[in-house]
């Protein structure tokens, strides 16, 4: 077990409002993507889509490219760059792309659950708060326990604020309260 005294963790929040006007959202159970490093070099990220079809959008650091198959160079020379699936953003499932009005619009039995229960409430195909903290707090644990050194961890807004309520002892019904602005950084 590492002691506090010995660690310096960075978590960022890589999100930006989603404002887009693309037409129908395909369904994300169908979306068929991979996100690996480079076999040359281990700083830089190929995403590649693997649906057919579809036009994918990345959201990375370096813009929001449209490409099939991109690359993309993660800034951290000498440091060793792995990507772990169980740090993705929340899987909100149906609500999935969809503005608070969209949603209230479309399945407004299933908002006004969510607004009486934050914590636990759980998508059509999506996870409740409360299990992607568990999923938050089993990969920080991970990563904690299997590395050496100081650590960055760079995440989505709805991903830290649930490990951040629980690295607070903030109980998740209060998980808003907890700003992230886009591009937030946590020391």
């Amino acid at each position: 077990t590492r002691r506090s005294s010995d660690l310096l963790v960075l978590l960022f929040s890589a999100c930006t409002p989603n404002n887009y006007e693309l037409g129908a959202l395909a369904n994300k159970s169908t979306l068929k993507f991979t996100v690996a490093p480079s076999s040359t070099n281990p700083n830089n990220i190929v995403l590649t889509s693997l649906t057919p079809n579809v036009t994918p959008l990345w959201i990375t650091p370096a813009g929001r490219p449209t490409l099939v198959k991109d690359t993309v160079n993660i800034a951290f020379p000498e440091r060793k760059v792995t990507f772990l699936e169980d740090l993705r953003e929340i899987n909100m499932g149906a609500f999935d792309g969809l503005t608070f009005q969209e949603v209230k619009s479309r399945y407004p039995e299933a908002f006004e659950k969510r607004g009486e229960n934050i914590a636990e409430f759980i998508p059509l195909n999506g996870e409740s708060f409360g299990q992607c903290q568990q999923r938050s707090i089993k990969v920080f644990n991970y990563i904690i326990n299997s590395t050496k050194g100081n650590v960055v961890i760079c995440s989505h807004a709805g991903f830290i604020r649930t490990l951040l309520c629980s690295l607070l002892m903030v109980d998740l019904k209060d998980i808003f309260n907890i700003k992230q602005d886009y591009g937030c950084i946590n020391i």
